[in-house]
Parts: structure tokens; C-alpha cells; sequence
């Protein structure tokens, strides 16, 4: 079970609330029904808040190689509010495609964010930062992030081909 926090769960407390247990398999399936060109298994899953130009609430999801963000909410600037369209909003990239995971401050001074730095376009052009917010346990997210983040960097190193060979000949004889 993966442990998820709801907010104001305790009644009369403010501030508090509750974790609520998620089955893995429901978790599973909601994944595959986002993401059904992703076939791997989801290895961690956090509520929390994908930054745009607003806030919006959802679920992160961590597999061997892919983060993958759904948020049953878009933001639709032509009417000026936030509606709960079709689609939603979903935000996919590669692990290997992540050169580093950094804390962040929501609003300057709520240390709950993790921001990710993707790696620079061929070009050699910078991407925009992808941020999370709202997490109950930042600092425990950002260590398994970087944990799944470095696991996928050894199935598919630098240099590497998709494969995981190297340069073509199938074999890699140590030297860099």
C-alpha cells in the first residue's frame, strides 16, 4: 500500500489530517490508463502539486525510468478559471532526461517542492524546470527521486545506446 495525506482528516484539528492507504494495484491501473505507451511497473506515487502557472493538485508517479504527473485540473486561461476538462493536465519525462533534482520554496518561504533541472535540448538549448509542490515529506520524496533517478542512469549509462550496449559493437571494454 502506498500511504497517501488528506488533508484536514482529523475533524476539529486545524492544520492536521490523515494518511489514507492507496492499493498498489489501483495506483497500477490508473497509470496504465494515463500512460498506456509506458509499460513498467510504478515504483512510488505522491500526492502533490504540479507548478504551471498555478498550483495544480494531483499524483506523481515514479516507474524504473519514466516520472510521469496527472492532475484531473487545467488551467483555462480564455475563461479565466480552472476547470476539471477531459484531459486534464499530464506531465511525462525520462529519468535519464533529469540532470538533478534541487529543493524548492513554494511561494519563497514554504519548503516544500522539489524541482527538477532537465538536461539541455541537442542543441544545447536550456528546458524549463519542471516544479512539484506540496509535499507532506519533501525531503523523503527528493532522496527517493534521486534514488530511482540514479537506478535508471545504470540501465541506460551515458554513452550507452537504447539497448544498453555501447557504440554499436554490443560490448563495452571499460576504458571512457
Amino acid at each position: 500500500d502506498v500511504l497517501r495525506w488528506i488533508p484536514g482528516g482529523v475533524r476539529g484539528t486545524a492544520g492536521s489530517g490523515v494518511f489514507e492507504s492507496k492499493p498498489l494495484d489501483q495506483i497500477q491501473k490508473t497509470f496504465n490508463r494515463k500512460w498506456p505507451h509506458i509499460s513498467e511497473r510504478v515504483q512510488k506515487n505522491y500526492a502533490c502539486a504540479y507548478q504551471g502557472l498555478i498550483l495544480l493538485q494531483g499524483d506523481l508517479y515514479v516507474t524504473a525510468n519514466w516520472l510521469a504527473f496527472y492532475s484531473p485540473w487545467q488551467a483555462d486561461w480564455d475563461l479565466g478559471l480552472l476547470t476539471g476538462k477531459r484531459d486534464g493536465t499530464t506531465v511525462e519525462v525520462p529519468l535519464a532526461d533529469i540532470e538533478r533534482f534541487e529543493k524548492e520554496n513554494v511561494a519563497a518561504i514554504f519548503p516544500t517542492a522539489i524541482k527538477a533541472i532537465l538536461k539541455k535540448k541537442p542543441g544545447g538549448e536550456p528546458r524549463k524546470p519542471l516544479v512539484f509542490a506540496s509535499f507532506v515529506q519533501r525531503n523523503l520524496a527528493l532522496a527517493e527521486l534521486e534514488r530511482l533517478r540514479a537506478y535508471s542512469l545504470c540501465l541506460y549509462p551515458p554513452g550507452a545506446d537504447e539497448d544498453g550496449s555501447w557504440g554499436g559493437s554490443g560490448s563495452f571494454d571499460g576504458s571512457l
